[in-house]
């Protein structure tokens, strides 16, 4: 597996050698490092984890790799240093931008690749900050992202994708062969590990139908929307709001909490995710409010299906993907994106009779088990190197 992030931490690739090992697949995984120099190597029961030490210039140029290929020579010194002493039956590419380096090193060494795509980069860059403002919206080409993705995508041997709205999206706008096409959903391990947290946080949360927002906090996960509700709110003794999470849009967050006096808003920012579980396990309602766009519509989060599985009716927005789960499993509500009073609304409705709040509550713990589980998702995965 080639990662560019962290391992372990990733929640997905950690799931995904998990699951293979437990079928006795070994995996080797290789990512950078910033920190040791030179190449090491770290055993594992189910394999080695291979890390190499890379520059902060590097790093700065991968964004640039159309362009500048320097980051995309690092990564193919560095594969082929790992080939050099070990055989592979396959390659697994996590994201996309490595496909071109990944696609080489498959037809030199005749060993075939599966390319995981967490995301449709191309479609989520042009909602970054960094693509957006001065210098890199001079310097990345949006346009050679689209066109790369476009070339590569359908010479994969096979493609995994999260959900049915990317495996259609693949196959009719990018061409890809549907045959090759798996898709392995973001559900959750099950049970949920729950860590302790301070009691006195979580009591104040159980005391309200208190709302909750957790994972990235970047403007395009509608964060805004939701905390423009809680301004609605504000003198509203039944709501409380709760924001857990890192992002671009944290401290946007915090200014409008101060400015507003909103003592009915905490924002927790990161938290470690079995104490952020806990916490969430106090609160009455799960929200994934994104804006809609192309890789929104095609996707959906972890944190829906870990709200589910604590027992909280979701309101999300009408990004597809999401918004099927809820309507088919009648798992909550669902309101416009970007549309506050729309929430505001929706928000009321799904509290203002408390037989069937608690009744979706119920439905929906005892659904995360039997058809949400990761176990359940991993079959798919397991077709590819099991076939």
């Amino acid at each position: 597996m080639l990662l560019e992030h962290k391992f372990p931490g990733d929640i997905r690739v950690d799931k995904e050698v998990k699951s293979l090992y437990k079928k006795d697949i070994k995996v080797d995984v290789a990512i950078y490092t910033k920190e040791k120099k030179g190449l090491s190597k770290t055993n594992y029961k189910w394999g080695n984890v291979y890390s190499k030490y890379i520059s902060k210039t590097h790093i700065k140029f991968s964004a640039l790799s159309l362009s500048f290929p320097f980051y995309f020579s690092f990564w193919e010194s560095f594969i082929k240093d790992i080939l050099k002493n070990n055989s592979y039956d396959y390659i697994h590419l996590h994201d996309l931008p490595l496909i071109k380096v990944a696609l080489k090193i498959s037809k030199q060494f005749n060993i075939p690749l599966t390319v995981d795509l967490h995301e449709n980069r191309p479609e989520i860059m042009k909602l970054y900050n960094h693509v957006n403002s001065f210098p890199g919206k001079i310097l990345i080409s949006l346009k050679k992202w689209n066109l790369y993705q476009k070339k590569y995508i359908g010479k994969v041997d096979n493609l995994i994708l999260i959900t049915q709205e990317a495996k259609k999206y693949y196959a009719e706008k990018l061409n890809v062969n549907s045959n090759k096409i798996y898709v392995v959903p973001n559900y959750i391990n099950f049970p949920l590990i729950l860590d302790k947290v301070e009691y006195k946080l979580c009591n104040k949360l159980k005391k309200k139908k208190t709302v909750v927002y957790f994972g990235d906090m970047s403007i395009r996960r509608g964060i805004i929307e939701v905390i423009e509700v809680a301004k609605i709110q504000k003198n509203n003794p039944i709501f409380h709001f709760v924001f857990i999470g890192n992002g671009s849009g944290l401290n946007t967050l915090k200014n409008i909490k101060n400015k507003y006096s909103l003592k009915n808003v905490d924002v927790l920012g990161f938290i470690p995710i079995e104490k952020a579980l806990k916490i969430i396990s106090s609160c009455s309602i799960g929200i994934c409010p994104f804006h809609r766009n192309i890789h929104h519509d095609t996707t959906y989060a972890n944190k829906m299906f870990q709200y589910m599985a604590l027992g909280l009716p979701l309101i999300v927005s009408d990004c597809p993907s999401q918004a099927i789960i809820v309507e088919k499993e009648m798992a909550g509500v669902i309101f416009k994106a970007g549309n506050t009073n729309d929430l505001n609304k929706k928000l009321i409705e799904l509290t203002e009779n408390e037989f069937i709040f608690n009744e979706i509550s119920e439905r929906i713990r005892q659904i995360v088990p039997k058809k949400y589980n990761w176990d359940i998702a991993a079959k798919e995965l397991l077709k590819i190197y099991k076939k």
